[in-house]
């Protein structure tokens, strides 16, 4: 599976927010809801909804949906986090940055924003709590063997990255 998501729905019920959040966290597709279709509309009431409705999922997710400042000369985060702007095609939009560069734009086009108006950084709530999904523990770098022995010396650790994985 690839890192970057793309869209699958297009126009006023589009999954770009769902794409760009699928692919910030490294979750498929399908893991993530269409924040959209769940609160449909322009009323302020659907707007604050949706928005609410993204944090929750952050948040229950251990994610803090952190604003940035987005202005020309402030410095942007030098690590990948989601922004909104209007498109050529006349659409908010949602993509992922790194710095002042778009990183991936969840619609085919790539075409990106205009200009990114808004900008959010992804906050572990807890750091202690915060584990990588991956096929290895995270854990497993700092242990040796089936034994769970922490690896305290630089010989350990050049046993371990000589190990044949």
């Amino acid at each position: 599976m690839s890192r970057w998501i793309d869209q699958t729905e297009f126009g006023d019920e589009g999954n770009c927010v769902q794409a760009a959040i699928a692919s910030i966290l490294g979750l498929r597709l399908e893991e993530v809801p269409n924040f959209i279709k769940l609160h449909p509309g322009d009323s302020t009431e659907s707007v604050c909804e949706f928005w609410d409705a993204v944090e929750d999922f952050l948040e229950d997710r251990g994610w803090w949906f952190k604003p940035i400042p987005m202005g020309e000369k402030e410095g942007r985060p030098d690590v990948p986090y989601l922004a909104t702007g209007k498109t050529v095609r006349g659409f908010n939009h949602m993509v992922v940055m790194k710095g002042h560069d778009m990183i991936h734009d969840p619609h085919p086009d790539r075409d990106g924003l205009i200009k990114a108006d808004h900008g959010w950084l992804l906050v572990p709530l807890d750091p202690a709590l915060f584990v990588l999904k991956r096929d290895v523990p995270r854990r497993a770098p700092l242990q040796m063997g089936g034994d769970g022995e922490l690896i305290q010396t630089p010989a350990q650790l050049k046993s371990f990255l000589d190990f044949e994985w």
